[in-house]
């Protein structure tokens, strides 16, 4: 039985005065279900308003590294596109939408995937403790705190952003994704010194060689993750064997903030772990803009809104689906809520140790806060607000009232699902 053991595209298109017609299917050949990828096929025409890409996504979350933009779909245009299945479900469905906006997509289409999950061979020394988040919601924080637990590794430099397995989960997906026609270039390109990067293997694509094809969509697959694995366990064995010696324990996971492809992580370490650190999207908006006052920038989105709005509408857009990806996560992953990290730091600790499943006594935790609470100039610089206490419903100092009223319009359910004041 090959990689692939069904492949169902059901196309629904939810708003047709904007998605007049999508039409999408696979292009099939011999041997395509013994890959880690599908190649397809499709074409769109629009309303008047004009869709800015099309998007891939798999538990409220966009596989960034397969979309289409739709500046490419002139009128009824068709187009192809070569899909990773990595990062995707094992037995589940893939979503298509047309992004219009912050929050405004439109769906159009689902593909259902039952295939062979990707198992590697390595045994890991060290699993990942995934935090996926928003910035300005405590994640510097909470990494900094997680630190100082003797079993986790957490990079000692502000802002704890190492971003070891960010860089290898990111090879892997960038490697293994096949190649659609727009994305085809000379084999010769390969040899271009000058660019000095490395993309998908150039016979990773419809009509190369079948052996070769056969091999970049499947054992090379399997190979290319086994050696990821490896080389994010080298890279925090590493760093972190000082640690272990000063603490005697051993290290159980390293963290990182907002890792890529998370399924896909969850696919290759069965051993791997996910909080959610959700941050009253009101509150987190007064951070950014507060942050960005402080340092003189434009970031978290800010610098591609118009106005104070559109970035309110980009960051609630974030939130709502940072919440659903939750939702669609329940049975494996960990809630916490900032505010119950500044209310109740120990208890809120303790729950992230048991479900860790590390040691979590009260002396333990009474390190781990002693020894984050010591003065540190950066984190002191990271603060926008007068205390920790103080960054709680800032919101209703801080935001406009016309800004507090569209959080509640865009993202009202999601708030008062999280028991959040109106």
């Amino acid at each position: 039985m090959g990689v692939i053991r069904k492949c169902e595209i059901r196309v629904g298109v939810q708003d047709r005065s904007r998605i007049v017609h999508f039409d999408l299917s696979r292009s099939r050949f011999d041997g395509d279900d013994d890959l880690f990828g599908l190649f397809l096929k499709g074409s769109m025409e629009t309303g008047a308003v004009k869709p800015k890409r099309l998007e891939i996504r798999y538990l409220n979350r966009r596989l960034d590294r397969i979309k289409v933009a739709a500046s490419k779909l002139k009128g009824q245009g068709g187009f192809e596109l070569g899909l990773s299945l990595l990062g995707g479900p094992t037995m589940g469905n893939i979503e298509v939408a047309a992004v219009f906006g912050p929050g405004d997509a439109v769906k159009v289409a689902e593909i259902h995937v039952e295939r062979e999950r990707l198992e590697t061979g390595y045994a890991s020394a060290i699993a990942p403790l995934i935090l996926s988040s928003m910035g300005r919601s405590g994640t510097t924080w909470f990494m900094h705190l997680l630190g100082k637990h003797p079993a986790i590794y957490v990079h000692d430099e502000y802002p704890h952003e190492l971003l070891g397995a960010y860089y290898w989960v990111n090879m892997l997906e960038s490697l293994t994704t096949p190649l659609a026609a727009d994305r085809i270039m000379s084999k010769w390109k390969m040899r271009d010194h000058a660019v000095k990067s490395v993309r998908t293997h150039v016979y990773y694509r419809r009509g190369a060689p079948d052996p070769v094809l056969k091999y970049l969509g499947g054992a090379y697959v399997r190979e290319l993750a086994a050696f990821c694995q490896q080389s994010i366990d080298h890279f925090y064995q590493g760093l972190g064997r000082a640690k272990s010696a000063a603490t005697g324990a051993r290290l159980r996971y390293f963290s990182e903030k907002s890792l890529p492809f998370p399924a896909l992580i969850r696919e290759i370490y069965v051993a791997a772990k996910e909080v959610f650190l959700i941050r009253d999207v009101r509150d987190n908006i007064c951070s950014a803009l507060a942050f960005n006052a402080k340092r003189g920038t434009q970031d978290f989105g800010r610098e591609a809104a118009e106005s104070d709005a559109g970035f309110a509408a980009y960051r609630c857009a974030e939130f709502k689906g940072l919440y659903q990806a939750y939702l669609a996560s329940t049975s494996t992953a960990l809630l916490v809520k900032y505010e119950d990290l500044i209310a109740d730091p120990a208890a809120t600790i303790r729950n992230v140790l048991d479900y860790l499943g590390l040691e979590g006594s009260p002396a333990t935790i009474a390190m781990m806060q002693s020894q984050a609470e010591k003065s540190d100039g950066n984190l002191d610089y990271h603060r926008t607000s007068a205390s920790p206490v103080h960054s709680v419903q800032r919101w209703r100092r801080e935001l406009p009232q016309a800004l507090a009223q569209k959080c509640m319009d865009l993202a009202g359910d999601e708030l008062r699902a999280l028991q959040y004041q109106d």
